[in-house]
């Protein structure tokens, strides 16, 4: 008599499947060095200025604290702090600082990598509130293993998008 054992072994599941906000919150928190760019009249032209970051976990929310540190014009240190606040599914983000009046909602209109250690770029776009004229701002975010850029631009009314800003940082730990 013979006897016939089948054995099934399965790898063992994953029990939490990461997340796409968990890939840019673990990318971005730490310490970053570099520069602030802001568009100058000519575009040729801008101002640039060194800055540092500190991205921790938001104290609030379920966000990340953006506190930037930049030298200023009398030799004072200037700082700023700001609060994102991505959904789950990295579709949608709440964006606001503390002198704003209120945070702007963005939605995310094209997601690129994060997967399996690669870069991921968010382009986010929402319209402007808060201004005469109405607005639409598009945010770039770049982030890597040691690269983090940060860009806005800026549509008046139904004109093309122009650079405002960028923060472009390499990680400083």
């Amino acid at each position: 008599m013979s006897l016939l054992v089948v054995s099934c072994v399965r790898a063992p599941a994953r029990f939490a499947e990461e997340q796409p906000r968990d890939v840019l919150y673990s990318g971005m928190v730490g310490k970053w060095s570099g520069t602030h760019v802001v568009a100058g009249s000519n575009p040729a032209f801008g101002r640039f200025t060194p800055t540092d970051l500190v991205v921790v976990p938001a104290p609030d929310r379920d966000g990340l604290e953006l506190r930037y540190r930049q030298p200023g014009s009398t030799n004072a240190v200037q700082q700023s702090l700001g609060h994102w606040h991505f959904a789950l599914a990295l579709d949608t983000a709440q964006m606001g600082g503390a002198d704003d009046r209120g945070e702007m909602a963005y939605r995310v209109v094209e997601q690129a990598g994060g997967r399996d250690g690669a870069p991921l770029q968010l382009v986010l776009e929402s319209a402007s509130t808060n201004q005469p004229q109405p607005k639409r701002i598009r945010q770039v975010i770049d982030v890597s293993t040691g690269f983090l850029r940060i860009r806005t631009d800026v549509q008046e009314a139904d004109g093309d998008f122009t650079f405002r800003e960028a923060y472009v940082f390499r990680r400083a730990e």
